[in-house]
């Protein structure tokens, strides 16, 4: 997870970071090792998910697929309580 954070962060700001990666036994590619984010780029990431699942939540719920639609606004949910919480960290709160 914090392998893709910090590489999408890198490529968002126009970095051209290439994820180091290995093939695991069963053939899915995989980050060969895990980085540690900073707060601002865990606070992005999190704000970036809280928008990206509550867009998914609105298309479930518009074709039916409640439970998922309610699964995805807990994922916003948790997201948006990250993001709050490591900005409040940075600002000393």
């Amino acid at each position: 997870m914090y392998f893709c954070v910090r590489w999408w962060a890198e490529a968002r700001h126009g970095g051209t970071a290439q994820p180091p990666l290995r093939t695991a036994r069963n053939g899915t590619i995989m980050p060969n090792h895990v980085l540690q984010p900073d707060s601002d780029e865990r606070a992005e990431v999190a704000i970036y998910v809280a928008s990206m699942s509550a867009d998914l939540a609105t298309m479930a719920r518009g074709t039916g697929l409640d439970t998922l639609g309610y699964l995805l606004e807990m994922v916003r949910l948790e997201a948006e309580n990250a993001a709050r919480q490591t900005l409040q960290g940075d600002s000393g709160a």
